[in-house]
């Protein structure tokens, strides 16, 4: 009894594996490296240098204030990662349509049908995808992280900012927990943007739906609404990603970002599994 069970745990970690390879193989074309794996470092160097440019003595306020601290916050111990942590609530939003059109593209490009006779086990091949795609975006914000880092070194000596907090323990920890926040939160939006791209199936209907909450309508409500931060999933994740903020603590934003992508990735994957392939 337990040689079978110990077999029939093999095949499924097989299978998900061969799906998992599948998903590194399409995932490898020039378009969709280029799209993951420079977009979000050429991001992060953006954020980064707009954050030391506009970096001044005196404290700003209004909603340009994230792009403009002042010289001694960023010589504070996450100073060496400000700028990729200013980028994150950009992240997100592509990797939300990184992995939307991933899902609802195998509809309208008729591939999904191929890829169920080589897998016919429609859970274990959503699964492998999006543990392909999420080793993507690991790597891609690993390098964005590394790259905002190299050059907020740079900038910090023209910007003559005192880099010594940085390297302490406490600076490498926050580092870290930056790139923990930000993976998280990405893959939150990812698990979004898969099961409204499975829903849906249709890449221009689900950017459509998508990209309208997420950027401009949470974002109106929440100016009239300042409780919408605690509430609403994509200022959830941002939350997350930046480690909580005046409205929201990191903790409350950790479990409710998690409910919501636990919820849609439930969603989504009964419609993965029961709906007609053409349906």
């Amino acid at each position: 009894m337990s040689r079978q069970s110990n077999d029939l745990s093999a095949r499924r970690g097989g299978a998900v594996a061969g799906a998992f390879r599948s998903e590194l193989v399409k995932l490898g074309r020039r378009s969709t490296l280029y799209t993951a794996g420079a977009v979000l470092p050429l991001l992060a160097l953006l954020a980064t240098t707009l954050l030391f440019v506009n970096a001044g003595t005196v404290a700003t306020t209004g909603p340009d204030a994230r792009f403009a601290p002042t010289l001694g916050v960023l010589a504070q111990p996450g100073g060496l990662t400000a700028g990729f942590n200013g980028a994150n609530g950009f992240l997100g939003i592509l990797v939300f349509v990184l992995f939307l059109t991933s899902f609802s593209s195998e509809y309208s490009q008729g591939t999904l049908r191929t890829l169920l006779v080589r897998e016919p086990r429609r859970g274990r091949l959503m699964l492998g995808k999006l543990a392909a795609i999420v080793l993507l975006v690991a790597a891609s914000l690993l390098a964005a992280e590394v790259v905002s880092g190299g050059l907020s070194l740079v900038l910090a000596s023209v910007r003559d900012v005192p880099t010594s907090h940085w390297f302490t323990g406490t600076g490498v920890q926050q580092a870290l927990a930056d790139y923990a926040n930000a993976l998280v939160a990405a893959t939150f939006f990812g698990v979004l943007g898969a099961a409204l791209g499975v829903l849906v199936r249709s890449t221009a209907v689900g950017l459509a739906i998508g990209l309208a909450w997420l950027m401009p309508l949470e974002h109106i409500i929440e100016n009239a609404w300042a409780d919408a931060a605690k509430w609403f999933p994509g200022l959830l994740f941002d939350a997350v990603s930046a480690g909580g903020t005046q409205v929201t603590s990191y903790d409350r934003a950790l479990l409710m970002g998690g409910a919501f992508a636990v919820l849609a990735l439930a969603v989504g994957a009964v419609s993965f599994v029961r709906r007609d392939v053409s349906g």
